[in-house]
């Protein structure tokens, strides 16, 4: 048997394959890491007598990759539904206060963190309308919002 290295390396463009019929345009190297676990473990698990290793192949890695691209869904549902929970009783204090009083975690946030969030809930502004007002990178400020909100999700959980 091969090492395991050099049966990635001669599966690489399975994986790719896989990724690309799923139609995963972004995270690319996080799906091709699964599709490699995915690979080592129908390595495994192959059966010789059971028929070609390159169609098992493919079947357990584009399995695998669909599985973590739905677990990958499923949090990103959640994260809204979160963030939207989260935040509705700061978007209701800024429109019933001028004068928003934010809860305590929020001074345990980076000033950058703050910026987002003021930037968010008090100007009223969304990620396009930020990256072309502070000439940001729109890609860079989803992904800092969603680290963000899920600190805050960490902070506030903490504090129950």
């Amino acid at each position: 048997m091969q090492e395991i290295e050099q049966i990635i390396l001669d599966h690489e463009e399975l994986i790719k394959k896989a990724i690309f019929k799923l139609k995963i345009y972004r995270d690319f190297d996080e799906y091709m890491q699964v599709g490699r676990i995915a690979l080592w473990k129908a390595v495994k698990n192959f059966d010789k007598t059971k028929g070609d290793f390159a169609m098992f192949a493919y079947m357990t890695v584009k399995f695998a990759i669909a599985r973590e691209l739905s677990k990958s869904n499923d949090v990103s549902q959640n994260e809204i539904a979160v963030e939207d929970e989260v935040f509705s009783n700061i978007e209701e204090q800024s429109i019933v206060q001028p004068c928003l009083e934010w809860p305590e975690w929020f001074n345990d946030l980076k000033e950058e963190e703050q910026f987002l969030l003021k930037a968010l809930f008090l100007e009223n502004l969304n990620l396009k309308e930020i990256a072309e007002k502070y000439d940001l990178p729109y890609e860079a400020l989803k992904k800092r919002r969603q680290r963000l909100f899920t600190k805050i999700r960490t902070m506030v959980n903490q504090r129950k």
